[in-house]
């Protein structure tokens, strides 16, 4: 049976949240007879918190932001005032960067097994691979010295492939070490067309080590803003090592900085006939007195290879920023 909630208690919910309150006519929703609402501490969609027989029913808004946060102040409290939650189920998740999802599970084949305690999953997601390692102890302090032995095998086995825990990006990996060395980087990007300058930008911070970066789809805009010789282009083509290599050397003695990274390549769906086909990529990275190129050819639609492109230059700066700190 449901009914709607009275104007009066519509009014307190407002009042509490300091926010206006709807016009009379209006209700948003309506919730089961007997049962508690429970506030919106980031919205306006209430919650319900209701006993049925020796079930417990808590609802909460679908929009996620809403939902965890009517979760931790709402109903977890309910939860575990009610006797309802004992112990604790924790992920611990490892990201990686640089093998395929299957030569990381030949190397922690013994630790993914079906039945090993704790649990090892794998994931892949847009060129990164997850190792979650799934604990249930009576607190954190417990599952956590259930997880640490085995990251650390995870982490002495799989090496500087690892670039961060649970929601970190390559890119706050990639600033977090610049900004402790205080180094500088700037950008030349032509596939990506400016999103690994986008990605380091997203980073608290980045202001202090990304100085900037330009756009060189086409190839006169290599030569003449970042400085290709015409004649590395017109014997390697604009999509090759040689470009990279340029263009990564160029960009950083144009904007005086530390590093300089380079991308180009073939997103497609055209690519450079059978030489270049669709998903290459060259990336480079320059640094006072020399440089270093990768190459890869990635699989996917013209947005997955650009993003796995992004991806595969920070982690080329990744990887020469924890060389250097050896």
């Amino acid at each position: 049976v449901f009914h709607e909630p009275t104007w009066q208690h519509i009014q307190e919910l407002f009042a509490r949240r300091n926010r206006p309150c709807p016009e009379r006519n209006r209700v948003q929703a309506m919730f089961p007879r007997g049962a508690e609402v429970l506030p919106n501490p980031l919205g306006t969609a209430p919650g319900i918190w209701m006993r049925w027989g020796d079930a417990v029913f808590a609802a909460m808004p679908g929009v996620p932001s809403e939902m965890k946060a009517m979760f931790e102040q709402e109903v977890r409290p309910r939860l575990l005032a009610a006797g309802l939650s004992a112990g604790v189920l924790v992920q611990r998740k490892l990201n990686t960067f640089g093998l395929g999802e299957s030569q990381i599970e030949d190397k922690l084949a013994d630790l993914t097994r079906r039945g090993h305690e704790p649990e090892v999953g794998i994931t892949a997601s847009d060129g990164t691979i997850s190792l979650r390692i799934f604990v249930r102890a009576a607190n954190l302090e417990e599952a956590k010295k259930v997880w640490e032995p085995v990251e650390r095998t995870i982490r002495e086995r799989l090496g500087n492939l690892v670039f961060g825990v649970d929601d970190e990006e390559l890119q706050d990996a990639v600033v977090r070490l610049l900004q402790e060395r205080r180094k500088t980087v700037a950008t030349a990007e032509s596939a990506t067309a400016g999103l690994v300058a986008h990605r380091l930008a997203l980073v608290p911070g980045a202001s202090r080590c990304l100085l900037g970066g330009i756009v060189c789809y086409d190839p006169r805009i290599k030569i003449e803003e970042v400085g290709v010789p015409e004649s590395v282009i017109r014997e390697h083509t604009a999509v090759s090592a040689e470009t990279a290599a340029f263009l990564a050397e160029g960009i950083r003695r144009r904007f005086r900085s530390d590093y300089g990274v380079s991308v180009v390549g073939y997103a497609g769906p055209e690519a450079g006939g059978g030489r270049h086909p669709v998903g290459t990529t060259y990336v480079a990275v320059a640094w006072e007195g020399g440089h270093r190129g990768h190459h890869f050819q990635w699989p996917g639609t013209r947005e997955e290879i650009q993003s796995r492109m992004a991806k595969m230059a920070l982690n080329a700066l990744r990887l020469r920023l924890l060389e250097e700190a050896d």
